[in-house]
């Protein structure tokens, strides 16, 4: 479970907000951690 948002939040990124990935980082770190 944790993974497919992982994995989501990396194709949100990689789409919507290339630029910002130290957000993208923010939202994998956090996602990892919600376990």
């Amino acid at each position: 479970m944790v993974s497919f948002l992982i994995f989501k939040a990396s194709l949100f990124c990689d789409i919507h907000v290339k630029r910002e990935s130290e957000y993208c980082v923010r939202i994998v770190f956090f996602s990892h951690h919600s376990d």
